[in-house]
């Protein structure tokens, strides 16, 4: 075995002078920070509306297809739309939801296996008994994750 860390992408290469001035120009994890910490700190966060999300883009399509239907048969706008949302209303709450669910709770079973996960949950349980916030936690063991 190499002695290069991993992360979730795969083997860390070693940085020159080069790659980490392109690093610091274009540091992707701050951009999607920012949105995570404004999502998922909030007290009131629904951990259901990111799965509601990507099922509703997936059928994003399906319903202006839907919409168009009604209106070429004389329906309204308004009319169109809701039509359209409750005809589409069974397949979004049964089949697409519940297969996004299942993808998402096999990913989770898979990801306990990991490696790479089992060090960061080591290091998250050990930051708790150090009497530090879960989020906290959370957040350090993630970019401490490597150095276990």
């Amino acid at each position: 075995m190499d002695d290069r860390s991993t992360d979730i992408f795969g083997p860390v290469e070693e940085n020159s002078d080069d790659s980490v001035e392109e690093q610091e120009k274009f540091d992707i994890s701050s951009i999607f920070k920012e949105k995570l910490e404004v999502e998922d700190d909030k007290p009131d966060y629904d951990p259901w509306r990111p799965l509601r999300q990507k099922v509703g883009h997936d059928l994003k399509e399906l319903y202006w297809n839907e919409i168009q239907q009604f209106l070429d048969r004389g329906k309204s706008q308004t009319c169109a739309k809701n039509a359209a949302f409750n005809a589409l209303l069974p397949v979004w709450r049964g089949l697409r939801l519940r297969r996004t669910y299942l993808k998402r709770l096999k990913w989770i079973h898979r990801i306990k296996l990991d490696t790479v996960h089992r060090k960061v949950m080591k290091t998250l349980r050990r930051f708790i008994e150090d009497d530090m916030e879960f989020d906290e936690a959370a957040e350090s063991a993630v970019e401490n994750g490597n150095s276990c």
